[in-house]
């Protein structure tokens, strides 16, 4: 499973592999006659970035929100493999071939480093994406059932 922000990675949009990790921000103080000081300062993590291609009837809805999402700098969660990262997306490219075949490419800033905010933070997360979708199917049956009747 795949999240960003509020959308949710399928079928050929799952990337074949993420790459994650980073390094250990160090101070390095050289003293006289060779010896180190090191202050480790914490992680700094790389930027996340991977590659897919959203597919079938819904994928330039989904290509229009990861643009918006992009053009927003909004802080949104990113969850993949057990990982839970607060992020911004700092670039995402959309290759229209088809209104059914779009080829993507995105890379996310961390905010925050992986699981920051816990298990907590997921299930408020998958809670606010049910809700939100709950929200827009009760909308699209408000303006159905006007349209009808």
């Amino acid at each position: 499973m795949l999240i960003l922000g509020s959308i949710i990675f399928t079928d050929y949009a799952i990337p074949e592999q993420i790459q994650f990790g980073g390094r250990q921000a160090l101070t390095v103080h050289k003293m006289i006659g060779g010896g180190r000081i090191i202050d480790a300062m914490g992680p700094d993590d790389d930027d996340l970035s991977w590659t897919g291609r959203f597919q079938g009837s819904l994928a330039s809805v989904l290509a229009n929100q990861l643009d918006r999402l992009r053009a927003s700098g909004a802080q949104v969660p990113l969850i993949f493999g057990g990982r839970f990262y607060k992020v911004v997306v700092a670039d995402a490219k959309l290759n229209f071939q088809r209104p059914y075949q779009i080829p993507y490419s995105v890379t996310c800033t961390p905010v925050s480093g992986p699981n920051a905010g816990g298990f907590a933070s997921v299930v408020q997360t998958i809670d606010a994406l049910v809700s939100g979708d709950m929200a827009s199917v009760a909308n699209l049956a408000a303006t159905f059932a006007e349209g009808v009747g």
